[in-house]
């Protein structure tokens, strides 16, 4: 049973599968989650096996994590199907997968800011707008404040919104960035 955005969702009630240094395929099984630690996925392609989970498991949650200097491949992943880049494995590494089974999007201002860069070169590539790829109004207000350093709670006080609903804006824009990509 999977636990509504607004609610706690315990880590013990999800499948959860670690990409190993060697893991070049997809899990045979659907899990809810799918970590790739870039630090520690040495003998295989992690962009490959991101991009093919999300193509054979569109409802499996990918979550990239890694150290500081691996934010670029980190965002490599949000762009082939990742839901949430977390930098470094700690306790708070426990929170942000747990935030991300409940709904919740994290994002680093960097990627924020690379999201708009890249809808914005998606925009000038492209011979008209196409709304399946572009983001609306509100997705690319709501990228500029995070990328600006702003927080999902604090970009919702400011619209006085629920924190889902900011969250909820980020993922349909990565939806479009995965979709576009494919």
């Amino acid at each position: 049973m999977t636990a509504p955005p607004t609610e706690a969702a315990p880590l013990h009630d999800r499948t959860i599968v670690v990409a190993g240094a060697s893991m070049n395929e997809p899990p045979d099984a659907a899990p809810d989650a799918l970590l790739i630690d870039l630090d520690r996925v040495v003998d295989s392609d992690p962009l490959r096996l991101c991009r093919e989970t999300a193509r054979r498991s569109p409802a499996t949650a990918i979550i990239g994590f890694g150290s500081e200097d691996r934010m670029a491949d980190g965002f490599q992943l949000l762009r082939l199907g990742a839901v949430t880049w977390v930098t470094g494995v700690s306790t708070e590494s426990v929170e942000a997968i747990s935030a991300t089974l409940r709904g919740e999007t994290l994002l680093a201002p960097r990627h924020a800011a690379w999201m708009l860069a890249d809808f914005a070169a998606l925009s000038d590539a492209a011979p008209g707008p196409d709304p399946r790829f572009n983001p609306t109004a509100t997705e690319r207000e709501v990228l500029t404040r995070l990328a600006k350093g702003q927080t999902p709670d604090e970009v919702a006080a400011f619209h006085d919104v629920e924190t889902h609903l900011v969250n909820r804006h980020v993922r349909l824009a990565l939806n479009r960035l995965h979709r576009h990509r494919r």
